[in-house]
């Protein structure tokens, strides 16, 4: 063999190793990319599964919300009605029943006829007692209750 193919040997051999170096690098960058994205891709399974458990539960949450949302609503509806007709029936007429101050009852007419009641009272004046003063200044008072006990 001659020195020029010992030459042309020796060059392959060192582009052969610098190709053999460059490959091994890109290698590792290969294998820990697979590394780190089969770890991604575990934590994104294991998440999944979570969410997939966990779905139900809120489904029903969010179906027993609607449901008392709905409940809410309808009884919107009925205090709306309520109020309205409440409105309405203060605007309509007064009330029936008597509110704080009651109204004074009616004068009986002279055309309304007598009541036994009225006779016997009319017939038997009623007395009152007096209670006199002993003077000017001075006045009289009832026992106390309290006084005759001890």
């Amino acid at each position: 063999m001659g020195p020029d193919k010992k030459a042309a040997l020796a060059e392959l051999d060192k582009r052969f190793a610098a190709q053999e170096k460059r490959f091994d690098g890109l290698e590792r960058k290969l294998d820990s990319t697979t590394a780190s994205s089969s770890t991604r891709l575990d934590a994104l399974e294991s998440a999944a599964k979570v969410f997939d458990e966990w779905r139900p539960g809120v489904d029903g949450v969010i179906d027993d919300l609607r449901i008392e949302v709905n409940k809410l609503a309808t009884l919107k509806l009925e205090v709306g009605k309520i109020s309205k007709y409440m409105e309405r029936s203060m605007v309509d007429g007064p009330s029936v029943t008597p509110g704080v101050f009651a109204t004074a009852p009616a004068t009986k007419s002279a055309s309304a006829p007598m009541s036994p009641c009225a006779s016997i009272h009319d017939a038997k004046p009623v007395i009152t007692p007096n209670f006199k003063s002993t003077g000017f200044g001075g006045f009289q008072a009832a026992p106390c209750p309290s006084a005759g006990s001890a």
